[in-house]
């Protein structure tokens, strides 16, 4: 991976967030919800704002390939520094990673 790419890709560390933040805000889930609130109102909320929440659902969506292209540049990087013939850090660092990926799409879909 070339240092263009990688800086790239560590750019989606701050992409990622504030994409995530702009659906949260969009689907006005910023401030969280009451956890007193009954069905009735939580039920009002999701019918006052469908667009808002799609827009939510589909910004979250797309957060998670810039977390994934963040664990690249992060792996690539403990690569770099790791000098060993098996890189195990390296290697634990980016299957969390990856496998924490999903926890954008699941809540989405």
């Amino acid at each position: 991976m070339n240092t263009r790419s990688q800086a790239l890709c560590a750019w989606s560390g701050i992409i990622a967030p504030n994409v995530m933040f702009g659906g949260l805000l969009a689907g006005g889930f910023i401030p969280p919800l009451r956890p007193s609130s009954s069905a009735e109102e939580i039920g009002a909320i999701y019918r006052q704002n469908p667009n808002g929440i799609l827009l939510c659902v589909l910004l979250i969506l797309i957060t998670a390939p810039f977390y994934v292209a963040l664990t690249a540049a992060i792996g690539a990087q403990m690569r770099r520094i790791e000098h060993r013939a098996t890189p195990v850090l390296t290697y634990s660092q980016l299957g969390a990673g990856f496998a924490i990926a999903p926890l954008f799409v699941v809540p989405g879909l």
